[in-house]
């Protein structure tokens, strides 16, 4: 198959390790008639689809130590009528305390309504709760690497501040030996496009975190 003859836009094509190929484009139309194309020219051999955006997630915080997750909707719709909002449009996921012991709620809404009620003040018993767009980057914290969870993971203990093989709480690195692991890999496979190092891994200003969670925004149905 020849992309120009089907006339679509292509950003990246690569194999997976499962053994799948990821095609990514940046219209949705284009992958569309890719999908078509290529399950009628191959659809004995492949099966090929179109992954569809995850629903938004926000953040509301410093909600009443009496919120919970089966009263947190209820709460947001009755003491906000002007969003014209309804129960079952918002779905409580979970909620955590912060070091400061301030108790936070996550939430998922559609496209729609996030539009009403990110960046606000939304009332909540008491308190008047800001609202604000909630990405999590799934981080292993054995290996320092992304996407999988500790859990998961069948790779050896790197400590995140030094990229040296010991545990976090063991390591007294000083500032000038801080070393990302994930960095480090990507300057190894990545020869013309070398990124700095001399960073923790846990630090939202690495290149390769960055990387991560701009992948994790293009992936929510914003």
């Amino acid at each position: 198959m020849n992309p120009a003859q089907i006339i679509v836009g292509i950003n990246d094509f690569k194999t997976l390790k499962n053994g799948q190929l990821q095609i990514e484009s940046e219209r949705k139309n284009d992958l569309e008639n890719i999908c078509v194309k290529i399950n009628e020219v191959c659809g004995e051999e492949f099966v090929s689809y179109t992954t569809s955006l995850k629903s938004t997630r926000l953040i509301v915080f410093n909600v009443p130590k009496y919120i919970t997750s089966e009263n947190a909707a209820q709460a947001i719709v009755l003491q906000n009528p002007e969003l014209n909002l309804k129960e079952n449009e918002i779905k409580p996921k979970f909620l955590f305390e912060n070091r400061k012991k301030h108790k936070n709620l996550v939430i998922v809404v559609n496209s729609e309504n996030r539009k009403f009620l990110v960046d606000r003040k939304l009332i909540v018993g008491w308190h008047a709760c800001y609202s604000a767009h909630y990405v999590s980057v799934t981080r292993c914290y054995k290996c320092s690497k992304y996407n999988h969870r500790a859990q998961e993971c069948q790779g050896d203990v790197i400590c995140p501040h030094c990229a040296q093989s010991h545990k976090m709480h063991e390591c007294r690195a000083g500032t000038e030996r801080l070393r990302c692991v994930n960095c480090i890999n990507y300057n190894k496979y990545r020869k013309m496009t070398q990124v700095n190092v001399n960073h923790s891994s846990l630090d939202k200003s690495c290149s390769c975190y960055r990387s991560v969670l701009k992948k994790y925004i293009e992936r929510k149905d914003y």
